[in-house]
């Protein structure tokens, strides 16, 4: 996390920005892990700007202390931070500001994940876990609504593929 702090997330998605807005493109800001970023990207969209931004399920299921127990096995891309970052990323998620939350499952086999933080690759899993977890550590503790779960794992995403209301809805 010290090697990846957050300034170079939100840096990342402010040239991104900047650079979609001169050339009219459409984004999609993919793996957003912090508040700051998601609103940036809010800030965006008010301004007119054809931006949509996406989270991936561990940005609000795990924090950064999560090394201490599994080490290496928490390396990801962008890094984890800390519960309060959790925390500020649910309630983004409850404003509406989330477009879509994602697994970006990117399982790595063991062998991948063995030697130091350098060397191993960044991933984890999520496919199977990501629903479940939406409901149990979102719905069921009040974090959001089941209404609020189904915009950001259907119509979302249906929406960011230019699919809705054919799917999604």
């Amino acid at each position: 996390m010290d090697s990846h702090p957050i300034i170079s997330e939100l840096e990342a998605i402010h040239r991104i920005l900047f650079i979609a807005r001169h050339v009219g493109a459409r984004i999609n800001i993919a793996h957003c892990g912090i508040a700051e970023g998601v609103d940036l990207v809010d800030q965006a969209k008010k301004e007119g700007q054809p931006v949509t931004v996406e989270t991936i399920i561990h940005y609000l299921i795990i924090d950064s202390s999560i090394f201490e127990t599994v080490g290496v096995f928490a390396k990801l891309s962008p890094a984890l931070r800390d519960k309060k970052h959790v925390d500020m990323m649910w309630q983004r998620l409850r404003e509406g500001k989330v477009d879509c939350v994602a697994s970006d499952h990117g399982a790595v086999p063991l062998i991948g994940k063995q030697g130091d933080i350098w060397e191993v690759a960044a991933g984890n899993p999520g496919i199977q876990t990501m629903l479940p977890l939406l409901i149990t550590k979102g719905v069921k503790k009040g974090r959001i609504t089941l209404p609020q779960l189904v915009r950001v794992i259907s119509e979302g995403p249906a929406r960011i593929c230019g699919l809705y209301p054919k799917k999604g809805s």
